[in-house]
């Protein structure tokens, strides 16, 4: 898992109060969560592009699926 990624999952985590018992579902939320974020994305564009606002898309997307 890349900082990014685990950067997502922590910000998942606080914002939906996830516990241990749901670390690996709130995983595979984050997941699907980044692959739908990077397919709305312009050509050429990347999360990296982003910065700080891919992440809280991320997070938030992990939240709302969840």
């Amino acid at each position: 898992m890349s900082g990014t990624q685990e950067t997502a999952l922590t910000l998942a985590r606080e914002l939906s109060g996830a516990g241990e018992a749901e670390e690996a579902l709130l995983e595979l939320l984050c997941q699907a969560a980044e692959q739908q974020w990077e397919k709305r994305l312009r050509p050429g564009m990347t999360t990296e592009d982003c910065g700080k606002a891919a992440l809280w898309r991320r997070a938030c997307g992990a939240r709302r699926n969840g």
